[in-house]
């Protein structure tokens, strides 16, 4: 084959390893490569292109990641000037251009992806996402935005993820926008939460000022007790049914004896305190039964104070409940015999 000829030829991309290397297998399929190896007609290919394989390994490898870096800064530079150019063109126009000179639509749409990624990150970052492998920057700008915020603000992160190969690292990213996702969608409805919280504050307070007057001291005191009482009471209510349906599913075999034992106590706690209410409800009846009847008022409801002051002593409750409970546990279970040191108690 003559030199003109070898020059009219595309580059092809080559990989220099030592003759001695074992055969690797490439992403990509190509029907004539079985190895990687170099003999004679990429040594001549080399000198066809002007490219020196001289110099130690470490200077090989430099030149072949300069190499590697400055395409993709050329692919940048193209996606760019088809940017430039599809920005002017009419609806059509930019594709005919594109096929009128030999461009591959995929290859177009690749470069331009290359170059809007490039262009939304700051100098620093995009002098840091150039020096990676095409592949893993094309994975990069598919991310989520905020994904990749995150990503580039933690380096060791970013060193992690970049050192994946490029199926784990798509992986990973399609990971963290799920949760990004879910994380987005939950605050949604939280914010939603909040506002309807709001307008129904808003409500009640509009109301509360329309029948004029705060609420006595007295009656706060009273109403907040009864509000945590009754939260106490409740929840010791919900965890003697959830130790029910706990005791069924973890508990002893099917055909164990003591499975009506433990049933039976549980109901029969549930029955006496559902007596003990009855009758406080009946004494209710009979000392104030004509207060209790009628529409109810915006007085019944709580106002903006106390029900903010509600809310923390529930979230304290519900704390202090379950600080209560790991405690018991706990000391069960250091009354049990067991082998080795005993597991620090709980603290609040």
């Amino acid at each position: 084959m003559s030199t003109s000829a070898k020059k009219s030829r595309q580059p092809a991309e080559v990989v220099a390893v030592q003759d001695s290397a074992p055969a690797l297998v490439s992403d990509t399929k190509v029907s004539n490569v079985r190895y990687f190896g170099f003999g004679d007609a990429e040594t001549n290919l080399a000198e066809a292109l002007g490219i020196s394989v001289a110099g130690g390994h470490a200077e090989r490898i430099n030149n072949a990641v300069s190499k590697t870096n400055s395409a993709l800064r050329l692919v940048i530079e193209a996606g760019l000037v088809l940017l430039s150019v599809r920005a002017e063109c009419e609806h059509g126009r930019f594709l005919e251009l594109l096929a009128e000179h030999g461009m591959p639509q995929p290859r177009a749409s690749e470069a331009m992806t290359y170059a809007k990624f490039a262009a939304s990150l700051s100098p620093d970052d995009r002098d840091r996402v150039i020096e990676l492998p095409k592949t893993k920057v094309l994975e990069l700008a598919k991310a989520d935005p905020e994904v990749l915020q995150d990503l580039f603000e933690d380096d060791a992160k970013f060193g992690e993820l970049t050192a994946l190969s490029v199926r784990d690292l798509r992986v990973a990213l399609r990971d963290a926008n799920a949760k990004r996702t879910d994380l987005s969608t939950r605050n949604e409805k939280l914010e939603r939460e909040r506002d309807r919280l709001q307008e129904e504050l808003r409500v009640l307070r509009e109301g509360r000022v329309k029948t004029g007057g705060d609420v006595p001291v007295v009656v706060q005191d009273i109403r907040l007790e009864c509000a945590a009482l009754h939260k106490k009471a409740l929840m010791a209510v919900e965890d003697i049914g959830r130790l029910g349906r706990e005791f069924l599913t973890n508990g002893l075999p099917d055909d164990s004896e003591w499975n009506t034992p433990v049933i039976r106590h549980l109901y029969g706690s549930l029955t006496a305190l559902h007596a003990v209410i009855g009758g406080q409800i009946a004494d209710m009846h009979r000392s104030f039964g004509a207060l209790l009847n009628g529409e109810q008022s915006v007085l019944d409801t709580f106002s903006p104070d106390e029900a903010t002051r509600c809310a923390l002593e529930y979230r304290a409750l519900i704390q202090e409940h379950d600080h209560e409970a790991k405690a018991r546990e706990w000391e069960r279970e250091m009354e049990r015999p067991r082998r080795g040191r005993p597991r620090t108690a709980p603290t609040k």
